[in-house]
């Protein structure tokens, strides 16, 4: 029996390094505690080349102390970002890691599983005439690709629809069993012709909406087929949270709100804060954004402000009938989070037909 993690889009760099470190120390003493024999990283390592320069002797250092794991890095399209016309991933030395640079595909066998290895590239169409031998009788079949199955990616992020896209009928070629997949940041499964393909997901939160838990899969690989798979979240990695916060007639935030909001969120959180509304002067948005930073940027690890729809209305502040209703309006607040996007829904329809009646 082989014990394999599945992990992907890691995206270490150099602007958060302390995050993201956090993040491979925690995959790795997972790694260490399932006693997996393969840590398989399946594209997009590091965010870019420079960051890999920059890293790489850290990185080298934690994955040294790892012992007994084989460690299988397949680079993704992210690897090609910021990268010299000089510079060759062979050429620099991650430790005791398996690089799997050889286009368009290389093989590396252990006991009971071989794994077929497809770097990043922008287009897989010839995959027909790669030539991959037979399946090894008595061997599990896992094959590393980092790219966009089309039959499992769902958008409607632009990134993942440019290139790399898969043909599904590639796995029937290959003769997979399991398809261990990056680049789509979701955590995702579909079974195809007896292949089961998987994306774990970013390990991390990389970028805004990357909702839900970041982990990596685990499997076992046994009898020549993989007979069991765990989805193992990775609870240094935090989530990322959107939270609509609208302003208030005077341009202010509700800070009393939120913070009854960040009771949930954790220190590892990126939490996005939108502010919206009807107000009587916007430059008092910039004194809302000021507020709401040094209430709650100490609480997580990154939050940002961003502004949507922002209605100067002049007169508003004052109007009863804009007084009245917010006040209405707050005691209607649903108790159903399900509810609270129509809640919020009809502020904006109430405000604008007072604001179109003060014009």
């Amino acid at each position: 029996m082989t014990r394999i993690i599945h992990a992907a889009d890691l995206h270490l760099r150099e602007a958060e390094k302390d995050y993201c470190f956090a993040v491979l120390d925690e995959l790795l003493s997972l790694a260490k505690n399932e006693k997996a024999d393969y840590l398989l990283f399946c594209g997009d390592l590091f965010d870019s080349f420079a960051d890999l320069k920059a890293l790489k002797d850290v990185f080298r250092a934690k994955v040294e102390a790892l012992k007994g794991c084989a460690v299988i890095y397949l680079p993704g399209n992210h690897e090609e970002l910021r990268r010299g016309t000089s510079d060759n991933l062979a050429a620099y030395d991650l430790g005791p890691v398996t690089k799997c640079l050889n286009k368009p595909y290389s093989i590396i066998n252990g006991s009971d599983v071989e794994f077929i290895c497809v770097p990043h590239q922008e287009s897989y169409a010839g995959y027909r005439d790669w030539g991959v031998p037979a399946k090894v009788a008595g061997k599990a079949r896992v094959l590393l690709l980092h790219g966009t199955d089309s039959s499992v990616y769902c958008g409607p992020e632009a990134e993942e629809s440019k290139g790399g896209i898969i043909d599904e009928d590639m796995f029937s070629v290959v003769k997979a069993d399991y398809a261990a997949m990056g680049h789509i940041h979701g955590k995702a499964q579909k079974r195809i012709n007896g292949c089961l393909i998987c994306y774990s997901g970013s390990a991390g939160v990389w970028r805004a909406g990357e909702t839900g838990p970041r982990g990596v899969f685990v499997l076992e690989a046994a009898g020549g087929a993989v007979r069991e798979i765990e989805f193992k979240e990775i609870k240094s990695a935090g989530e990322y949270r959107f939270v609509s916060s609208p302003l208030g007639l005077d341009g202010g935030a509700d800070l009393a709100e939120l913070k009854g909001q960040a009771r949930e969120w954790g220190k590892q959180d990126f939490v996005e804060v939108g502010f919206s509304g009807f107000v009587e002067d916007e430059n008092a948005v910039a004194g809302a954004e000021e507020a709401v930073r040094a209430a709650f940027g100490s609480k997580v690890r990154r939050l940002d402000i961003v502004r949507g729809e922002i209605v100067v209305a002049a007169g508003i502040a004052a109007h009863p009938a804009a007084k009245s209703f917010i006040e209405k309006w707050r005691a209607r607040k649903p108790q159903d989070a399900a509810r609270e996007k129509t809640w919020l829904l009809a502020r904006a329809i109430g405000l604008k037909a007072i604001a179109e009646a003060l014009k």
